[in-house]
């Protein structure tokens, strides 16, 4: 949902300011800049979104260095009913969840294959799998956690 201007802007910093493989460059720089685009977006929702706040309230306090056309846009996109279904369903689908994990956004496979490395012997799935259920400190996530476990 980036306008055309912003990515070309954000492309032109980034090749101005790093040296890279060109090819794993691209993957890496579209990935982090989705990564950050979708937490600012969440930040602004978070911040200007109130349930109190009537959308011509949200449209007229824009916050700053935000294009007004882009606001525009954005406020529309999040006050679709569209959107507040799908956010609804979300939030309901998140309070339902039992059992969360500490595991990141590192995958199964690579977490596996750290371990694999650290103990020197070959880990099973269900090995990776109840790492996910610790946190760093090494308590459980939570009681469904550990009786999982």
């Amino acid at each position: 949902m980036m306008s055309e201007e912003s990515i070309k802007a954000q492309w032109k910093n980034i090749e101005d300011r790093f040296e890279f493989d060109y090819a794993a460059g691209i993957k890496w720089v579209k990935s982090t800049l989705g990564d950050r685009w979708k937490y600012y977006k969440y930040r602004l929702r978070c911040k200007h979104f109130k349930p109190n706040k009537s959308k011509e309230d949200i449209l007229a306090n824009p916050p700053s260095g935000v294009p007004p056309d882009d606001w525009i846009a954005f406020v529309n996109y999040y006050n679709n009913d569209q959107m507040k279904k799908v956010s609804e369903r979300n939030t309901r689908n998140r309070k339902k969840l039992k059992v969360i994990h500490a595991g990141g956004s590192k995958s199964n496979a690579r977490r596996g294959r750290q371990m694999e490395l650290q103990l020197d012997r070959p880990i099973c799935r269900g090995e990776v799998y109840l790492s996910t259920l610790r946190k760093k400190s090494g308590n459980y996530v939570n009681d469904e956690g550990k009786a999982m476990a």
